[in-house]
């Protein structure tokens, strides 16, 4: 006879804290705060729920999101997301504040992955395809808070420069249509540093620079003073000439440390179980 049973109560927390993360346990902005697109922002790329959560694995497949419908692809490094419902564009004077929704503690190395809309050009050559420099690159101003109500500016308070792509899976092709037969999804935890402009030779030599990162564009708030970070702004000057896309905002794992109630719960439940 089949006996059904209320799950254990440290299934629900371990299945909260698992939903939050992706495959590879890398975390993304939980909400939005607040937001304001700034003038010359284009209301087609409004939606500020869109950089919460990961990236979207394609791109382009949506004829109502995007007046620069085209054809599906993966998100690559080649192919970065450019419609409404994947990106949030912020113009001039524009500013969008994100929950992270978990404490982001400083460690050695990168805590913050910012991924933006942003591609690599390419030249087709007798020898191949070589990558000559990235589009869509934009700047922005960036304050991380505890609280939501002190701020501390990163880079001395000046923009941040945003660079890097993103690669949604290491073993798509440049420009396929769907996901491959056996995704091996990129790991957006997983900080990259340094460019891929300028310094891959074609596609393969790029993804394999990736190391299994997602790319992007990481931040280190080891310096801000703060115990942790909750919350991250970014902004544009009022006087700026140029937009910002946001696409999404992970997080490093190893930046987060694990709930000790969470623990404590599973700890709890294997000595009741030993003891049953």
């Amino acid at each position: 006879m089949l006996r059904f049973s209320r799950p254990p109560i440290w299934a629900g927390a371990f299945a909260l804290l698992m939903a939050m993360c992706d495959a590879h346990g890398a975390y993304f902005a939980d909400s939005v705060v607040d937001f304001n697109q700034g003038t010359g922002a284009d209301v087609l790329f409004g939606d500020a729920s869109a950089t919460t959560g990961s990236p979207d694995d394609l791109t382009g497949e949506n004829p109502l999101a995007s007046n620069f419908y085209g054809f599906a692809n993966v998100l690559g490094i080649y192919s970065p997301a450019y419609q409404g419902d994947e990106i949030f564009q912020l113009g001039a004077g524009g500013f969008i504040t994100l929950d992270l929704g978990v404490q982001v503690h400083p460690i050695a190395g990168a805590e913050i992955g910012v991924f933006e809309s942003i591609g690599l050009y390419e030249s087709m050559l007798p020898d191949g395809s070589v990558i000559l420099d990235s589009f869509g690159a934009d700047p922005a101003d960036v304050e991380v808070s505890s609280d939501s109500v002190g701020w501390v500016p990163l880079n001395a308070g000046l923009p941040i420069d945003f660079v890097n792509p993103a690669q949604f899976y290491t073993n798509a092709g440049p420009y396929d249509a769907s996901a491959p037969t056996s995704p091996q999804r990129a790991d957006f935890g997983l900080p990259f540093y340094g460019t891929l402009a300028g310094q891959a030779n074609n596609y393969a030599a790029a993804v394999a620079a990736l190391g299994g990162s997602a790319g992007g564009n990481w931040l280190d708030i080891s310096g801000t003073g703060l115990p942790y970070v909750q919350f991250v702004r970014f902004s544009i000057p009022a006087n700026a000439t140029t937009t910002f896309e946001l696409d999404a905002v992970s997080i490093n794992p190893l930046a987060v440390p694990e709930p000790a109630s969470t623990g404590l719960i599973i700890v709890g439940y294997w000595i009741a179980r030993r003891r049953r």
